[in-house]
């Protein structure tokens, strides 16, 4: 598949959404829901997505093909949620839904403080494995940061594992920043791999210097 055709899934008109994103989904009558979490495997744009389900336990006698489905996810720091439905599953290798690709998807922004697109070099450091990165954009509370493929090798970056993150802001009193965090989603193609960071909140100092950097740079846009 072509690089631009990967993009295409990640971020089309309606569904914006990256491999591996963490989805929950609640199927069954008012009352009698039953809610779950599964992983974006796959989809074909305007057909369908495919998502990994976990064994638990009396799931099988939930799944029924037509069953209609509610999915909700984060990405990118909004909220998004869409209806579906069942198309089929398959159990071998490991439990995979076939869901009706959405006909339209609802967000939410949940970002509380702005964001800025930047370009500034980084290290990522996962279970002791550093790898040179470069910060796409920012803001306190998280933080989009690229890597090259031929960097992070056979290296596997999951959903919700912690990452310490370290950078240079300028006009800020200590320019070094290290801070902590979640991988909250991943997106990846032949070249590049992008990783969506959640900082950790705790770390005030590092937000400080952040939101400075931000609020800095804002007013330079503006003069």
């Amino acid at each position: 598949m072509a690089a631009n055709e990967l993009e295409a899934i990640f971020d089309s008109p309606i569904l914006r959404i990256g491999m591996g994103t963490t989805l929950q989904f609640q199927i069954g009558k008012k009352g009698a829901e039953f809610r779950a979490t599964a992983v974006l495997v796959g989809l074909v744009p305007d057909e369908y997505l495919i998502i990994r389900v976990p064994p638990i336990p009396g799931i099988l006698s939930r799944l029924n093909e037509g069953d209609p489905m509610i999915v909700r996810y984060l990405y990118g720091g909004n909220l998004y949620g869409f209806t579906s439905k069942i198309l089929t599953q398959i159990y071998k290798p490991t439990l995979m839904l076939f869901v009706a690709y959405p006909e339209a998807v609802e967000t939410l922004n949940l970002r509380r403080t702005p964001r800025v697109q930047c370009c500034f070099p980084a290290t990522l450091t996962r279970n002791s494995r550093t790898f040179r990165a470069v910060v796409l954009d920012i803001s306190q509370g998280g933080s989009r940061v690229g890597l090259d493929i031929d960097e992070v090798g056979a290296f596997s970056f999951e959903i919700d594992q912690t990452v310490k993150l370290r950078f240079h802001l300028t006009g800020v009193a200590a320019p070094e920043q290290v801070i902590m965090g979640r991988i909250k989603n991943l997106k990846k193609d032949a070249l590049h791999c992008e990783i969506g960071i959640q900082f950790d909140q705790e770390n005030e100092p590092v937000l400080v210097n952040i939101k400075q950097f931000i609020d800095n740079l804002t007013v330079l846009m503006h003069e």
